[in-house]
């Protein structure tokens, strides 16, 4: 059997369970002569026992495997996120922390891809892919999974020639789980030639995405930002897929609904500076004619500077701004929270933007903000903001 995307030049990390899938990847690895770890994570659940941890000790040392074993108990929620969020996180913290290692193998095969297509499409929402991917990035983790051209019943009945023993998961068989209901009542009784017509079907439709993405990603800027003239033609349908598509720049913003992308379309007709909550600090800010996904960046900092450019004073103190404090600004004494607005300084950075003051804490001067700023000849002083946001 053919495994896909996979280099003799590269070493893996393969995800490792005893179940048939990746027992019989194992040996399609060790036995065309890939170079591979073994990751396995023992979640302790009642079903599965450590029975599995044992077995898989005994497979690496008669192989000679490094093994990189994680020990983790479920104690409430959702089992089935809590087990995957366990694992992938531990498998990504591996291949950080070993360069030697250039992806994760996961053993999904063609069974799952359409398992997966079949939940999606259950499930109300929008996906920028249907399926899996036989090669996807998480937090910059590499990871390949090359059986998916194999449906499962092939790698059984590989394992079967070669008398290679598994363990039969348990949940699997458990129709509470959505997937569970699907695999057990469609996709194991679909022939190859159903299963592959479905799997054309995706395909077409991935492509239909990809034309999406490619149509809509023009209308975001290389800085993250969405002008707002760029996209006032835009019909509400059109914006929805839009900031979809600029949402999956952000890996670690979810479960934002059709109906905030909506409520979001109504404020930006309203042609006001507006922020709007997500999570987890981070916001949606509506503001200075485009719109953007940011955090509120804080920054206590303090320095004390003793320097020629401000001769009458003994030493210059940098901080952040007190938007009440006043500076004479364009000929008018004005707070730093309106001089903040005359700037369009974007709300996010204005907790850490700085200010030079005197001893007696008077703002002696406020850098002026600009997004494409030059230095020029007459430049004498300049400050780093993206080392601030950091």
């Amino acid at each position: 059997m053919r495994l896909l995307n996979l280099k003799k030049n590269k070493k893996y990390l393969l995800a490792l369970s005893y179940g048939s899938d990746s027992l019989a990847l194992f040996y399609l690895l060790l036995n065309k002569g890939y170079d591979f770890e073994v990751a396995y994570c023992n979640y302790h659940l009642p079903y599965t026992g450590d029975m599995e941890e044992i077995k898989i000790k005994e497979l690496c040392k008669n192989y000679n495997k490094v093994l990189h074993l994680k020990e983790v108990y479920f104690k409430k929620g959702n089992e089935e996120a809590w087990a995957r969020k366990e694992r992938y996180d531990f498998f990504e913290n591996i291949i950080k922390n070993n360069s030697q290692l250039d992806a994760c193998l996961v053993a999904h095969n063609k069974d799952d891809l359409v398992e997966t297509y079949y939940l999606q499409k259950n499930r109300p929402g929008y996906y920028s892919y249907y399926g899996l991917k036989e090669i996807s990035f998480k937090n910059d983790v590499k990871f390949i999974r090359p059986l998916l051209h194999i449906r499962k019943a092939k790698l059984k009945e590989y394992n079967d020639k070669h008398g290679y023993k598994y363990f039969q998961d348990v949940t699997d068989l458990e129709p509470r789980f959505e997937r569970n209901k699907i695999r057990l009542n469609q996709v194991s009784k679909m022939s190859n030639f159903e299963i592959n017509k479905v799997v054309r079907e995706i395909n077409h439709k991935n492509h239909l995405k990809e034309k999406e993405r490619i149509k809509f990603s023009k209308f975001i800027s290389e800085d993250n930002l969405i002008y707002l003239n760029d996209i006032k033609n835009l019909k509400l349908d059109e914006f929805v897929t839009l900031f979809y598509i600029y949402l999956s720049n952000f890996k670690y913003i979810k479960n934002v609904s059709r109906d905030q992308i909506i409520d979001l379309y109504s404020k930006i007709k309203l042609n006001k500076n507006i922020k709007i909550d997500l999570k987890d600090d981070y916001y949606i800010f509506i503001e200075y004619g485009y719109v953007k996904i940011d955090k509120i960046y804080k920054n206590d900092y303090y320095f004390e500077l003793f320097n020629e450019i401000f001769s009458k004073n003994n030493k210059v103190i940098i901080h952040p701004l007190s938007r009440n404090d006043k500076y004479l600004y364009k000929g008018e004494m004005k707070s730093v929270s309106k001089i903040f607005i005359d700037m369009k300084l974007p709300i996010s950075y204005r907790n850490i933007y700085p200010g030079i003051y005197n001893e007696f804490n008077e703002v002696l001067y406020i850098p002026r903000y600009k997004k494409d700023f030059k230095i020029g000849e007459e430049t004498f002083l300049i400050f780093n903001l993206e080392k601030l946001l950091k």
